[in-house]
């Protein structure tokens, strides 16, 4: 590697060069003096601390009260406040920076604070940074002392504020979520203070399968006193590690000075990233040299693709169509809120993976860059959103932190090849009683702020295609359903302002039968052929505790009507859930100009304001539970449809308990055929259709039964077991 750098750099005259010590970042996690409330001069060193907490990051003050649902309704002021704790916060920490960093530059790095978050060094304001779910940065460099303790102070508010989001469907857990550290680079250095990025961006202007042309931007800073001649050199290795090409190009830099490089590149026949077929990445090493040293190294992903959305064939990557469907996550766990683990990621990640997922919608704000890297890793397709849910407030503040996290968001993620969406907002309204009334007028801030959204990730990334998450379409307008009054929809303009659209539909959960989607959505596809349409979310809840012996198939549809409006009550069992799945997704497999399909969601999250199914606090649409220890039946009817895993499931397993001596069998799987045993007794096989398999006047006899069921996938043998008592 060397020595092909010395290559390179003959034609700048720079005939050696030593290496600098990489950048540091240090962990900075570990014993934070804790205390919620806010504390004068909390920022001081004079402060005793005594009798607050001593804690290790990442952290929250919402890990049990924002899953608990509403204690004390007096306290609720909105419809989705809940009552958790939201206000201020502080953390202390002493630490002793190293004598060794005397003339780098110095930043305290947090991955994730929500969501005003005020830090103070030795007494003194370093920064406010404004948003809940970016990486931000602020210079310690000249109040910093090396050689003696130091103290970081932080205030952190998780109130309601004028940014985005303004109200929304979960919690807003409040805290030093994710890690923070120090980071620590050469005066010349590639740009740390881009709004936390890389300072590198890989932009791919043209690919195809015979050759890519990538134009890398390099930022670079000079904080030293003098100018500075630097060269910029980029070299791009496969994946074995071996460099298939370089390129280097000079600088000059005034003191307190920025500027950017530009060296371009082509790469004949490049291997490409191609989903979960094959996620192939290459990796771009950017080094800075001046004065025959390297001052400043980064590394980035670069996964080449190419990709479309097609109004009748839908998503098309590399130039062949690929069904994306998938799932939305929340990053919050029980008793954890949202400060999770990278180990807790990669177990998300798994499940998602093993249900067969090809794209996740990165639902309602930017996640941990470990959860980017997963699916640059893994061939995930992705769909990252700002947080702009619900509410519009009729706010200069609240419009530009909007734009401001959309800039963080791009910047932060540009290199991800798994992303090929910006999302630029999530069923917007101007007011809450227009977002309550669910069809109402939607004023136009909403519409002013996703044209402005949709203008701004444009400007920073035009490689990318922009989306919305909308409740309504263009106009009012009806639409029939066999036995239901003719549904009516009122206009959401902002719809139209990005490239690609999706409507989060409920069909047989909130409103209509499992399966009306397919009506709904030919009636768009028809009235607005060259419109790009998925489904950003479809679910139905489901309490792992509550079942039902219950054909839903063959319920007269007014039965249906009164079941579907157990969605906001204590009734959600497990089995309608699964039935749900069933007829929606029937109706979305056969219809390939729906260009995304995103179940909401993979995974129970905390909604502290609702009240509904088994458990206060809770929204269960998940396919898993919120421990992430159970996976649902309707995880298996997914598994079973999209992936290539041997999947064979009896469902209602843990409805062990029956009073009905006749009833119904219903397996999951992707077998051609599967045989059915009851005490020992075959039922015969049956034809699996739709990932499903059904025995109807099945007898249980008094006592314990025993549930068997077997299939031959693959030329391997498999099985499933359970056991049912009939009181």
């Amino acid at each position: 590697m060397k020595i092909k750098l010395l290559l390179s750099l003959c034609f700048i005259n720079l005939l050696s060069y030593s290496r600098a010590e990489e950048r540091i970042s240090l962990n900075i996690n570990a014993n934070w003096a804790y205390v919620y409330g806010d504390v004068k001069d909390a920022e001081l060193d004079s402060l005793n601390t005594a009798q607050w907490s001593t804690l290790n990051l990442p952290h929250t003050w919402n890990a049990f009260d924002g899953q608990d649902g509403i204690k004390d309704k007096a306290s609720v002021t909105s419809r989705m406040s809940g009552d958790y704790a939201r206000g201020t916060a502080w953390y202390r920490k002493s630490l002793v920076g190293s004598l060794e960093w005397q003339g780098k530059q110095i930043y305290i790095q947090f991955d994730g604070a929500n969501r005003r978050t005020d830090v103070f060094v030795n007494g003194s304001l370093v920064g406010t940074h404004i948003g809940g779910n970016a990486c931000f940065r602020f210079d310690l460099t000249h109040v910093l002392h090396l050689g003696e303790p130091n103290l970081i102070a932080v205030r952190v508010n998780n109130e309601g504020n004028d940014s985005i989001p303004h109200s929304a469907d979960f919690t807003f857990c409040g805290g030093i979520y994710r890690d923070v550290s120090l980071v620590v680079t050469d005066a010349l250095q590639i740009e740390t203070m881009d709004y936390a990025s890389s300072g590198v961006y890989l932009k791919q202007t043209s690919v195809t399968n015979k050759s890519a042309l990538v134009d890398v931007t390099v930022k670079v800073a000079n904080h030293t006193a003098r100018a500075k001649d630097a060269a910029v050199h980029v070299s791009i290795s496969d994946a074995t590690g071996t460099i298939i090409a370089e390129s280097s190009t000079l600088v000059s830099i005034l003191s307190g000075g920025k500027t950017e490089a530009l060296l371009p590149f082509t790469l004949k026949n490049p291997h490409l990233w191609n989903g979960r077929t094959d996620p192939y990445l290459y990796k771009a090493h950017i080094e800075i040299v001046s004065a025959g040293k390297v001052t400043d190294m980064v590394d980035q992903p670069l996964g080449l693709r190419y990709f479309k959305v097609d109004p009748n064939l839908g998503f098309l990557l590399n130039g062949k169509h690929l069904d994306l469907h998938g799932v939305s996550r929340h990053q919050d766990r029980i008793n954890k809120g949202w400060a999770i683990s990278p180990e807790d990621d990669r177990e998300d990640f798994s499940l998602i993976k093993e249900v067969g997922a090809t794209a996740i919608r990165v639902a309602h704000y930017q996640q941990s860059q470990t959860w980017y890297n997963l699916a640059d890793e893994t061939g995930i397709v992705m769909w990252s959103e700002v947080p702009f849910v619900d509410e519009a407030t009729p706010s200069a503040d609240f419009f530009n932190n909007a734009l401001e996290q959309m800039r963080e968001l791009i910047r932060q993620n540009y290199n991800h090849p798994a992303i090929c969406f910006w999302g630029c907002g999530n069923e917007n309204s101007d007011s809450t009683q227009a977002f309550i009334a669910g069809m109402g007028i939607y004023g136009p801030m909403a519409q002013r702020l996703i044209q402005a959204l949709h203008a701004e990730a444009k400007a920073e990334d035009p490689t990318r295609l922009t989306t919305y998450a909308s409740y309504h379409t263009e106009e009012k307008y009806s639409f029939s359903i066999p036995g239901m009054a003719n549904a009516t929809y009122q206009g959401e303009p902002q719809r139209w302002y990005t490239d690609v659209t999706a409507f989060n539909k409920y069909f047989g959960w909130y409103y209509g039968e499992a399966g009306d989607s397919a009506i709904f959505l030919d009636s768009l596809h028809k009235r607005f052929p060259t419109q790009c349409i998925g489904v950003s979310e479809y679910g139905a809840g489901a309490a792992l505790t509550q079942h039902e012996d219950v054909d839903y198939s063959s319920t007269p549809r007014v039965a249906m009507n009164y079941r579907r409006a157990n969605a906001f009550t204590k009734k959600h069992p497990e089995e309608y859930q699964g039935y749900y799945h069933e007829e929606t997704w029937k109706a979305f497999k056969t219809r390939p100009y729906i260009w995304v399909k995103f179940v909401w969601n993979m995974f129970d999250f905390a909604s502290d304001f609702r009240d509904e199914g088994d458990t206060p606090g809770r929204n269960d649409k998940g396919l898993v539970s919120y421990d992430r220890k159970t996976r649902k039946d309707a995880f298996y009817f997914y598994k079973a449809s999209w992936s290539s895993e041997p999947v064979l499931h009896i469902t209602s397993a843990r409805f062990t308990n029956r009073t009905q001596a006749t009833t119904s069998v219903k397996i999951y799987s992707n077998a051609s055929e599967v045989e059915l045993s009851v005490n020992g007794i075959s039922y015969g096989k049956k034809a699996v259709d739709n990932g499903t398999a059904v025995w109807k006047e099945v007898k249980l006899t008094a006592g314990s039964n025993a549930i068997h069921a077997e299939a031959l996938i693959e030329d391997k043998q498999i099985q499933d077991n359970c056991q049912w008592t009939l009181n």
